[in-house]
């Protein structure tokens, strides 16, 4: 639940007026993280003003400053005025917090003079109506996959100073603010050197091409992988080769791969699939035996170990995704490639940049695929936060796989040398469908990943690969149930969609 306080709400807290019990418990649910509370900036110089002259100017020093640690600011943008005044011009205070709580789409106002907002497209409550309203509201909304507006709160205010820079500055192709992220991100990847582009599919792209992987090449991967996979390989020219996977961890088959390796193999590209690390140390024994690359497919996996090492910098390269659902996302489409050799890292500089070496010199032909400082600068802010963000999703996996210890699932298996980041949190159960539809009816989302594996795709048809080639993918493919799973997902949320399961999973096999 988000909301937006009104000015006195704050300032009944600080200065103790009538019935400010109530008006500091609404100000607690927000600091207790319980809901999501904002403040129009322009009621910090009104609470500074009106708390200097009723107490002293260091009690309002302190009090803004504790307000702007619990609560986020939404700046007071040309929008904001316009709508107040178009909208609400009898009342154009009132109406800028009015505005301002339909524009960042807020549940409700919470303020003392309910009626000065009757016309508000949001509605407005006493404190006592809002502690009411939670009390009764609390865990009955509708529970999505994934809510990136969640994450939002925390991130506003740092973001929205970091696109403002960017936007002053007018540096809008490269420049520090992307060099920043690369070095941030490759130090977070205990890698020497990253190269940020402007996807995970463009990682996979020049990975390739910077290991001069083309035409007459084969590239060794999985089948149950987004399709971006297998595409960077065509692109180049090569073949990808499939490999079925394990039915436990749901990753490459380590024991099947020496049977597809042909004198035309040239790279692997091991899938860390919904956070969970491959098996690495015997990839690059057999990558090492038979003198090939290997590429690691990092784009669900940001911050994954593997025996106590970040995946990605593993392999000869890394790929990753910033799609915004990531655990480590964007806002749009954004990638990076890390590797630990210093001529790769040069080629992929080149490749993602037209090919440059300078300004108007291109040493190869290259594409236009960097990553935009306005996305670095938001990568950056989030990611100080992932540790703790996939922390919170390894929490919360560990709480469902309690809740769902005694029903007739199969809960994600996670090997001893893996550490996952839960991007996505897969059980596997029969009737899938039926339990999707179930869950739905009862306001919770739950996704299905990949029903239908690469080799039976019509984009791969030429790979001439049938139905029965990989029996484990295409087993996998018509159980696995994506559950809802964001760092911010509660306790209590989690328990509801594990009470909600065993009613579904009865109904199911009653019907």
């Amino acid at each position: 639940m988000e909301v937006l306080l009104d000015t006195n709400i704050p300032l009944d807290a600080v200065l103790r007026r009538e019935g400010w019990q109530t008006s500091q418990a609404a100000l607690h649910e927000s600091q207790a993280k319980a809901c999501k509370g904002w403040l129009l900036a322009n009621s910090l110089p009104t609470i500074d003003y009106v708390v200097t002259k009723a107490i002293n100017k260091p009690t309002a020093v302190a009090a803004i400053g504790e307000l702007s640690e619990t609560l986020s600011v939404i700046p007071l943008r040309s929008s904001v005025i316009s709508e107040a005044l178009s909208a609400h011009p009898g009342n154009f205070e009132d109406g800028l917090q009015m505005a301002a709580a339909r524009q960042f789409n807020l549940d409700y106002i919470i303020t003392r003079n309910v009626k000065h907002f009757a016309d508000s497209p949001v509605p407005a409550v006493t404190p006592e109506e809002f502690i009411e309203i939670f009390k009764r509201g609390e865990g009955k909304k509708d529970i999505p996959l994934v809510d990136l507006k969640a994450q939002h709160h925390d991130l506003y205010n740092e973001v929205d100073d970091a696109l403002t820079e960017v936007i002053l500055s007018c540096g809008f192709v490269l420049g520090p603010k992307v060099k920043e992220f690369e070095q941030a991100f490759a130090d977070f990847c205990e890698a020497k050197h990253c190269v940020g582009t402007s996807s995970g599919t463009a990682s996979l792209h020049i990975a390739l091409l910077a290991l001069e992987i083309g035409k007459g090449d084969e590239v060794i991967t999985v089948p149950n992988t987004f399709a971006a996979t297998c595409e960077a390989i065509c692109y180049t020219g090569a073949k990808p080769v499939l490999v079925d996977v394990n039915e436990r961890t749901f990753n490459i088959d380590v024991t099947k791969i020496e049977a597809a390796i042909t004198p035309r193999t040239t790279a692997i590209i091991p899938v860390h699939l919904c956070g969970q690390p491959c098996d690495m140390d015997p990839i690059m024994e057999i990558a090492k035996k038979h003198n090939l690359f290997v590429i690691e497919d990092a784009c669900q996996a940001h911050g994954a170990k593997y025996k106590g090492r970040r995946v990605g910098g593993i392999g000869h390269v890394g790929c990753f995704s910033f799609y915004p659902g990531k655990n480590l996302g964007s806002y749009g489409d954004a990638g990076a490639v890390i590797t630990n050799d210093p001529d790769i890292h040069k080629k992929m500089s080149m490749l993602r940049d037209h090919g440059t070496t300078d300004k108007y010199h291109h040493a190869v032909v290259g594409y236009n695929c960097r990553l935009s400082p306005v996305q670095a600068v938001v990568l950056s802010a989030k990611l100080k936060r992932l540790d703790r963000y996939n922390a919170m999703r390894r929490q919360n996996a560990e709480i469902y796989n309690k809740a769902l210890a005694k029903l007739d699932i199969i809960v994600p298996f996670e090997p001893e040398f893996a550490e996952s980041v839960y991007h996505l949190y897969m059980i596997r159960v029969k009737k899938r469908d039926e339990l999707q539809k179930h869950l739905a009816e009862n306001g919770i989302f739950a996704g299905i990943h990949y029903p239908v594996p690469l080799h039976l795709q019509g984009a791969f048809a030429d790979l001439v690969y049938e139905k029965g080639d990989f029996p484990v993918a295409e087993k996998l493919a018509g159980e696995i149930l994506s559950l809802p799973m964001f760092p911010e997902l509660e306790q209590d949320i989690i328990e509801r969609c594990a009470t909600t399961i065993a009613v579904a999973l009865e109904s199911v096999d009653s019907g």
